[in-house]
């Protein structure tokens, strides 16, 4: 006992208590995570789990889709919000994911690589995508729009002491008007590869119909489930 209050006062555990302290905590902490979930409120992480993957490994627009999915089972009542794996995904949601400069995180892909489709002139040597092609990005970019309901995400967040998602949040609002915004143009512009010019408008029904139906090609994947906002 002199002995373990000699190391103590130096701020040093004997091996032997260090020992069982350590295997005390390992255990605590294995019993902490392995803590019997119902079978809901496995189902409820296996699905934050899955939208998680799918929106890091597909690409635009379908990773407006599961991003749509992770968000409407944060908001669902029946999901488990007091799991770890659902503060774990609360934080992820608003970390790197939500970074727009982070190269390959679901912002940058929002804000700043699908945005440069839509420069006016491009910038020499990048793709020009055709009508269609941009018309299946606007698809995402309407569907984000039709599809965000910020409110009830904070609520459920907030309610449940998890990460609020603020810059999350505020991005998204950003997001919203800067890429309809330059849907309207490009398609106002009639595609071509040039300064903006509203004189354009509406001298180009080919391919403006081309742009339609880029439209249309993802919105029929989904059951027809936004409607056409643009001319």
């Amino acid at each position: 006992q002199i002995k373990y209050l000699i190391d103590l006062s130096k701020g040093k555990l004997p091996m032997s208590l260090l020992s069982l302290a350590t295997q005390f905590s390992l255990l605590s902490l294995a019993g902490a995570r392995s803590s019997a979930l119902s079978p809901e409120c496995e189902e409820s992480d296996s699905r934050l789990s899955h939208a998680r993957g799918m929106i890091v490994r597909q690409d635009w627009p379908t990773q407006a889709v599961y991003m749509k999915d992770l968000l409407d089972f944060l908001v669902d009542p029946d999901t488990c919000l007091d799991t770890e794996y659902a503060a774990d995904t609360a934080n992820w949601l608003d970390g790197n994911i939500s970074d727009p400069d982070i190269s390959g995180s679901y912002m940058w892909t929002y804000m700043v690589f699908q945005v440069q489709y839509y420069d006016m002139p491009r910038n020499e040597g990048d793709r020009i995508e055709s009508p269609a092609t941009l018309g299946r990005k606007c698809w995402a970019m309407a569907y984000n729009k039709q599809m965000w309901h910020p409110d009830p995400l904070s609520t459920a967040l907030m309610s449940n002491d998890l990460n609020p998602n603020t810059n999350f949040i505020d991005l998204y609002n950003e997001a919203i008007p800067l890429t309809m915004d330059l849907c309207y143009e490009v398609e106002e512009n009639c595609f071509v590869n040039a300064t903006y010019d509203i004189s354009r408008n509406g001298t180009c029904p080919g391919d403006i119909t081309q742009f339609e139906l880029g439209f249309e090609r993802e919105n029929l994947k989904r059951k027809n489930v936004v409607v056409y906002p643009f001319y």
